[in-house]
């Protein structure tokens, strides 16, 4: 369940998490999670977006595949990049950073 007022979110995920897999529902380790997908079609009208989004710009673009995306006000961040179920670039420091950018 989606709450009743508007909560900035952001995301960022391992594209290799078996763990929490993103955009999968069923986990290596047998549990079911809600897709990233799905949860954000809960926050994204809460949040007042219209369910378009575009890159978000960091410092850590590229690095292991790393991108991010944002919704049309930018109370929705999406973040990806190429490993698994860690911190952000396997760095507590790269991790912080991109959360606070």
């Amino acid at each position: 369940m989606a709450p009743k007022d508007e909560i900035p979110i952001i995301d960022i995920h391992g594209s290799k998490d078996t763990t929490v897999p993103a955009n999968v529902s069923l986990s290596g380790d047998g549990y079911y999670y809600t897709t990233t997908a799905d949860i954000f079609k809960l926050f994204e009208p809460l949040n007042g977006g219209d369910g378009s989004y575009k890159q978000y710009v960091t410092p850590w673009d590229g690095q292991m595949d790393t991108y991010c995306v944002q919704s049309s006000n930018g109370k929705t961040v999406r973040c990806m990049w190429n490993g698994g179920h860690n911190w952000f670039l396997n760095s507590a420091t790269a991790n912080g950073g991109l959360v606070t950018e």
